[in-house]
């Protein structure tokens, strides 16, 4: 035993450790410490540091894509009211009902049906198997803005569900207060099978 001591003492370099000065020791010593210490730093408490820092950043990611999340949940809410809406009053539309008399109608009441030089029925091929989609493209020419506004608008307004799929606008080169305009209007109606 007193052997197997002798040669711990000697691999720890006990008796070197004796050998030394004051100085030499206290130069040693601190020197272990140091070392000590950078190994724990290097080893232990930088790497946890690193490891800190990148699950902050992932907090602050995730916190972002929540918000985000939260404001396309209200969005898809918001949508989801919108087309609860549209297909109760394309439910309560009469079976009857003609895009193109009415459009006739709202020419009519806004005082633009004189300048309407055609209203052609448009073939639309349907996505959806629940609903018929009719459009007609209505051309007027020799306009104010003010009428198409309020012509789009009467069109809007409307107790029926239409939606107008497209505007082209264009000024008249004999009078720039004039228009010609080109509207694509489409009105739907629920599949009875």
């Amino acid at each position: 035993m007193k052997i197997l001591f002798g040669a711990f003492k000697k691999a720890l370099g006990v008796d070197l450790f004796k050998k030394l000065s004051h100085r030499e020791r206290i130069f040693t010593v601190s020197g272990g410490i140091t070392l000590v210490f950078l190994f724990v730093y290097f080893f232990g408490v930088s790497p946890l540091l690193e490891q800190m820092k990148t699950v902050d950043r992932l907090i602050l990611q995730k916190e972002d894509e929540l918000q985000k999340m939260a404001f396309l949940k209200k969005e898809f809410d918001e949508l989801k009211g919108k087309l609860r809406g549209i297909e109760q009053k394309i439910s309560q539309q009469k079976k009857d009902f003609s895009l193109l008399s009415f459009l006739e109608g709202t020419a009519n009441t806004v005082e633009i049906r004189k300048n309407i030089s055609s209203m052609r029925p448009q073939p639309i091929a349907s996505e959806d198997n629940s609903f018929e989609e009719d459009s007609v493209e209505v051309r007027v020419e020799n306009v104010k803005l003010s009428q198409i506004v309020e012509f789009l608008t009467a069109i809007e307004s409307s107790p029926v569900y239409l939606r107008v799929k497209q505007v082209r606008l264009k000024t008249r080169y004999s009078d720039p207060n004039f228009m010609d305009a080109t509207f694509l209007i489409s009105s739907y109606q629920k599949k009875f099978t």
